[in-house]
């Protein structure tokens, strides 16, 4: 059985392991949400590097995964190094689709839409410079929006016109300069996608990373065939570092074929 790690501080793995789910139906997914310290754009970089790597290497140690994908930009670009030398295992980061929102772009206007932590990393100008370079990038970093697909995710209201607010520069980049292309540089974003397409303009086409991961981890995995194999049958396992009695929030995960969270509750390390 392949088993896969996703991670996150957030839910935003889900977005990441609804991909995975249909590039690799045979398996067994288990979700780690690190919901004790999100959010993780907020938090100081070394902070952040020795949390996520003590926490990723206990977890690789007690659940056993084939490989981890850090399904969060802001600890793919801050930890990920330092992760990769403390673990044997394969480590698959997130970063925001830059390149293939290039390649679609007609009118070289682009937007991202990422947390401010990502929006402000030189590690994102340096993908911007590398491959999209004939492009003019609108960037929003909004953590609320964040905050607004957990939100969704336990099935409280959401304001359209909040969502609207944020949106707003992307709205008026179409009408002025024709942008065309939208970059969810959040693996939490594309959980509100119906939302987004709803208030954006038709013309504006959503991007994001997801797909692009589920085909690294098949590539990292030597995966050849995936056709012949039996899919995996059962929901799949969720932990977070901070138990929540929330009934809305285990519907929202059955909906993405995970069982209600179990709390995780690493061993100390010899």
């Amino acid at each position: 059985m392949l088993n896969i790690l996703v991670f996150d501080s957030g839910v935003g793995g889900l977005s990441i392991s609804h991909r995975l789910a249909d590039y690799l139906p045979m398996a067994e997914l288990i979700l780690l949400s690190d919901n004790a310290y999100f959010p993780y754009g907020e938090k100081d970089d070394t902070e952040l590097i020795m949390r996520v790597s003590d926490l990723l290497c206990k977890a690789e140690l007690q659940l056993k995964p084939d490989c981890i994908v850090i399904a969060c930009n802001t600890a793919s670009t801050v930890a990920l190094e330092t992760i990769r030398k403390r673990l044997q295992i394969p480590i698959i980061g997130v970063v925001p689709a830059i390149k293939p929102a290039a390649e679609i772009t007609s009118s070289k206007v682009v937007g991202l839409l990422a947390t401010p932590a990502t929006v402000n990393r030189s590690y994102t100008a340096d993908l911007i410079n590398k491959y999209a370079d004939g492009c003019t990038v609108v960037s929003v970093g909004s953590t609320r929006l964040v905050e607004i697909a957990e939100m969704k995710l336990r099935g409280q209201n959401i304001s359209l016109s909040e969502v609207s607010e944020i949106l707003n520069p992307f709205i008026i980049a179409e009408r002025e300069y024709s942008l065309d292309t939208l970059i969810l540089g959040c693996t939490h974003f594309p959980l509100l996608s119906n939302i987004l397409e709803a208030i954006l303009p038709q013309s504006i086409t959503l991007v994001d990373s997801s797909s692009a991961i589920a085909r690294q981890v098949i590539n990292v995995l030597n995966i050849e065939d995936t056709v012949d194999q039996t899919p995996f049958s059962k929901l799949h396992q969720c932990f977070m570092t901070k138990m929540e009695s929330n009934s809305d929030l285990n519907t929202g995960l059955l909906q993405y074929g995970f069982k209600s969270p179990e709390i995780f509750q690493p061993r100390i390390l010899s």
